[in-house]
């Protein structure tokens, strides 16, 4: 496989901080526009570069807060693409950004695990779908909480020698004082940080020795 493209989260490219608080737009918002262009862009040029692209839909117990974070994606006419796309395949992952875990643990109770185990990718499920990339990318995400947390968990668990990569500009910082130190962790794990165009150029340069 060429590359594998992890969108975590897309509802985040939808918040916004407005006088000190996160407020999530529903609807479309001129002030994101670029950056979710940017996106798409992305995605397709991967895309047409053979990469493999998992969109990572949020999951919470909270069924409201769930349909609300995917309205809006839904009702965002540049995000509502990458889920009417055939080719992107979506999963659902935990509020903090990782798959279930594969064993219910002993103090969940049968009935809520049973709910959350149909609806969220487990581990195994995950590693199933990931096959033996030669790059891969993390975009999306609020960087300092899910994106973070997901990349840890993939260079711990999931990755397989390939180069890892992480691009800024197409993630949500919503937490700048604690960006160095989540960058840190993740550069400790072996993942590297590169621009939009760096991508780019990366995913082009891979292609060219299938």
């Amino acid at each position: 496989m060429a590359a594998l493209i992890n969108i975590i989260h897309p509802d985040t490219y939808k918040a916004v901080k407005r006088e000190g608080k996160l407020t999530l737009i529903v609807g479309d918002e001129e002030i994101l526009n670029e950056r979710n262009e940017k996106v798409l862009n992305f995605v397709d040029y991967s895309l047409r570069y053979g990469s493999n692209i998992l969109l990572h839909q949020m999951f919470s117990s909270d069924s409201l807060k769930t349909e609300l974070r995917d309205s809006a994606v839904y009702l965002d006419k540049k995000l509502c693409k990458l889920i009417k796309d055939e080719r992107v395949k979506k999963i659902r992952t935990l509020d903090g950004g990782v798959p279930l875990q594969d064993e219910k643990p002993d103090y969940a109770p049968k009935e809520i695990w049973d709910y959350v185990n149909g609806r969220v990718i487990t581990d195994s499920g995950f590693k199933k779908l990931v096959g033996n990339p030669r790059q891969t990318f993390f975009i999306g995400g609020f960087f300092e909480f899910c994106l973070m947390n997901f990349a840890d968990y993939y260079a711990k668990n999931i990755a397989n020698g390939e180069n890892m990569y992480v691009v800024p500009e197409l993630c949500v910082s919503i937490k700048e004082d604690e960006s160095e130190k989540a960058r840190e962790i993740l550069e400790n794990e072996g993942i590297n940080f590169v621009s939009y165009k760096k991508a780019l150029e990366l995913i082009r340069h891979n292609n060219s020795f299938k």
